[in-house]
């Protein structure tokens, strides 16, 4: 066993290459051991030397640094407590004064400038065409769609034909083509009326041939006369 450091309340012994630490206390020059010796370690800080003078801090504060700031946990607070100020501010971390100046100073200039939202457009309703509107259309109803437009086409152009060739027509394709279907199918059936009631008002009647009436001089015989009484 070898005592390494002597402190006012404590010293730090070495046993087989381990450092213990054992509190005493000292009455009328007399030692008395406090409590058990635990396994410490040893720990060396050099701090730089400043002109800056800093309001000392107490005891307790220095513990409660260390243990935010280096190894040791709320359970060394025993040993902490057991080492006098000068040791507990060697084991302090050191704090680059330049460093923690350009810490400071990115916080002051790393300030979010105000948001500005950005005015928003107007939407606008565009018209779509049909060919738009059945590209837009779930995949599944667009065979649908298409399948029924070229439908409606084929019969709107049927009936475009049939008005324009009825020779009573005076409507231009171009505009027929711009009608609705069931307005189209109207004036069809109109102008196919118009050809049948014309067709039955021209319908010629040809004379008859003379009947001859030939006189019968021929007398009618008598009708039978049927007896059913009793024989």
């Amino acid at each position: 066993v070898h005592v390494s450091e002597i402190f006012d309340t404590y010293f730090v012994y070495e046993d087989k290459e381990k450092l213990f630490k054992q509190s005493y206390s000292k009455v009328n020059d007399e030692i008395t051991l406090v409590g058990n010796p635990i396994e410490v370690k040893k720990v060396v800080d050099f701090v730089p030397v400043t002109n800056k003078k800093e309001k000392p801090m107490d005891k307790t504060q220095l513990i409660a640094k260390i243990i935010a700031n280096t190894g040791f946990g709320e359970e060394d607070q025993e040993y902490l407590a057991g080492l006098d100020e000068a040791a507990l501010t060697k084991m302090l971390p050191v704090e680059n004064e330049t460093e923690t100046k350009t810490e400071e100073k990115q916080e002051t200039l790393s300030v979010d400038p105000p948001v500005v939202q950005e005015p928003v457009a107007p939407t606008e309703n565009k018209t779509l065409t049909v060919n738009e509107y059945i590209a837009a259309a779930p995949a599944e109803m667009q065979g649908v769609l298409m399948a029924g437009l070229e439908a409606h086409n084929a019969q709107k152009a049927a009936l475009v034909k049939t008005i324009v060739a009825n020779e009573r027509n005076t409507f231009k394709p171009e505009y027929l083509n711009t009608r609705p279907l069931p307005e189209l199918q109207a004036i069809a059936k109109l102008a196919t009326n118009k050809e049948q009631d014309s067709s039955d008002s021209n319908a010629i009647f040809l004379p008859q041939e003379e009947v001859h009436i030939t006189k019968n001089t021929e007398a009618p015989l008598d009708l039978p006369v049927m007896n059913f009484s009793d024989k």
